[in-house]
């Protein structure tokens, strides 16, 4: 397990990409990829594993060049991994995403970011989803 550094050492990122997993080896890498490609933005991956037996430490050992920060431990569910994430984050922003999910584009959080000067008060940030079947059909769901 990677130690998280003293917050005192820590940056303050824009945002705080917090990843639950178990047992998602398969699907690990393409989301971590995706956050590899996000372009102009200060971003930090938490990446908090329940314990997973499937080589998923492995891939995230393999990927310590996006992870910021990660631990494995026995978990009480989704819930419990994204509120020990929400422990160690530094961001403004908090993304909560799956292990099985993947930025569709580049600049994504940037976008957002960048319209974090103008915000008053805090705001719930979504967009839509893009279903995708392992036979290559798509369906974009808009939230």
């Amino acid at each position: 397990m990677k130690p998280p550094a003293e917050v005192s050492d820590r940056r303050t990122p824009a945002v705080s990409i917090i990843i639950a997993t178990m047992n998602n080896a398969a699907c690990l890498p393409a989301a971590l990829a995706s956050i590899r490609a996000q372009r102009e933005v200060d971003a930090e991956c938490i990446v908090v594993d329940g314990g997973s037996t499937d080589g998923t430490v492995e891939v995230i050992r393999a990927h310590e060049d996006v992870v910021s920060h990660w631990l494995s431990e026995k978990d009480e569910g989704i819930a419990d991994a994204f509120n020990k994430g929400l422990g160690l984050s530094r961001g403004q922003l908090i993304y909560f995403m799956g292990a099985d999910d993947v930025l569709h584009d580049d600049r994504v959080l940037a976008d957002v970011v960048r319209e974090l000067p103008g915000l008053k008060r805090p705001y719930f940030f979504y967009g839509d989803i893009i279903y995708a079947y392992r036979t290559g059909k798509k369906l974009v769901r808009q939230n």
